[in-house]
């Protein structure tokens, strides 16, 4: 299964198979730190956070999904990409990159918008998952800020 995106304003498929909605792939997860507003495709993740070997004493992080705004992703280069992680936890900065595996598979951000628009009722979604602006980086970012995940440019494959 893979989606390709035009990037732009207007991005729609381009491509042969549709990637399941990220929504009902990961209800638990989405958005995954990912700003729907911006990314069209993700890799993404079941788990809600992750501790990596080394890590005791300290809570666990936040799994950052590996959002795009464009290109094309499968379910097998998902799980076969790792997640590197820069950023402060409790206060302390911790680096790390949790292994191939992390991503479950491939899915679809904007159909996930595009179902919260069609159930949003004249007071606004019926959902309990609020828009996410967390200031967190969901596009790649391989710049590291607090909390946050890095998905560096070497990943986007």
């Amino acid at each position: 299964v893979a989606a390709a995106y035009r990037k732009g304003p207007e991005a729609f498929l381009l491509e042969l198979e549709m990637l399941p909605s990220c929504k009902s792939v990961a209800p638990d997860t989405y958005p995954g730190l990912c700003n729907v507003a911006k990314s069209a495709v993700a890799c993404y993740s079941t788990q809600k956070t992750y501790t990596p070997p080394g890590l005791v004493g300290l809570p666990g992080v936040d799994v950052q999904w590996a959002c795009q705004d464009g290109g094309e992703l499968t379910d097998a280069s998902c799980r076969a990409r790792p997640w590197r992680f820069s950023g402060t936890v409790d206060g302390k900065h911790v680096e790390f990159e949790a292994p191939a595996g992390i991503y479950a598979g491939a899915c679809d951000l904007k159909a996930s918008a595009e179902e919260e628009a069609l159930s949003a009722g004249p007071n606004g979604p019926t959902g309990d998952v609020a828009p996410h602006d967390s200031g967190k980086p969901s596009e790649g970012s391989t710049k590291p800020q607090d909390g946050t995940a890095s998905a560096s440019a070497e990943e986007e494959a």
